[in-house]
């Protein structure tokens, strides 16, 4: 397993081949020159078991100098077949909770959400060995209403911090009856997430020392 997450690595360094993918994108190698001192400018990576099955999965995140193209990927190891297999695929810095649930946020905010970066939660399922949706939420921000919907603030924000959420929905003003407060939003995350706390997770520049670490 540790070797086959290696050799992913290095592949990637080494030819610019995408992990879990049979093309070798050269045109990547070309554009960022990559060799075994390249640094996480470019991606990172870390070995962590994400799902609690006692095997540890290989993430991946890519840092493109467009927002839009970084991505991260959660890659597994199937014993059967001796290779690796994409767990999943999101938006860079995916934050992950010790239950196995991902939160993956978008590329790009909402404009009325304030500091809240609009998500969609993935739970892990044991039984397919994949992640199935759970829902996406967005936020709308007081101080970004538009001024006609003020009263909007004092009808649905109870706990008075400025922010109501869109469960499965989003802002509009034909959506306006399907925001919550605080309460309501932190009950379905912490549902999904059996009320457990993100992990903290460390990541390792691109090199070969930190590649030959693996499983050490």
């Amino acid at each position: 397993m540790y070797d086959a997450y290696k050799k992913a690595l290095r592949d990637f360094v080494a030819k610019g081949k995408w992990l879990c993918e049979e093309e070798e994108n050269y045109m990547y190698n070309y554009m960022y020159d990559i060799d075994s001192d390249s640094d996480s400018s470019v991606a990172d990576f870390s070995v962590f078991d994400l799902d609690g099955d006692g095997y540890d999965e290989l993430i991946f995140r890519f840092n493109a100098s467009i927002s839009a193209s970084k991505y991260e990927q959660v890659i597994g190891y199937d014993f059967t077949k001796h290779e690796l297999y994409e767990v999943y695929r999101g938006y860079y810095g995916l934050e992950f909770y010790e239950n196995g649930a991902i939160e993956d946020g978008l590329s790009h905010g909402a404009p009325y959400g304030g500091v809240f970066l609009p998500y969609n939660l993935y739970v892990f399922n044991k039984n397919t060995g994949k992640y199935d949706s759970a829902g996406y939420v967005e936020a709308l921000w007081s101080e970004a209403w538009p001024s006609d919907e003020t009263a909007f603030l004092s009808n649905v924000d109870k706990d008075g911090n400025g922010y109501v959420y869109f469960i499965d929905s989003y802002y509009s003003s034909d959506n306006l009856k399907f925001a919550v407060d605080d309460d309501k939003y932190q009950a379905w995350l912490k549902y999904y997430t059996n009320g457990t706390e993100k992990l903290d997770i460390d990541y390792h520049d691109l090199t070969e020392e930190e590649i030959s670490k693996i499983g050490k």
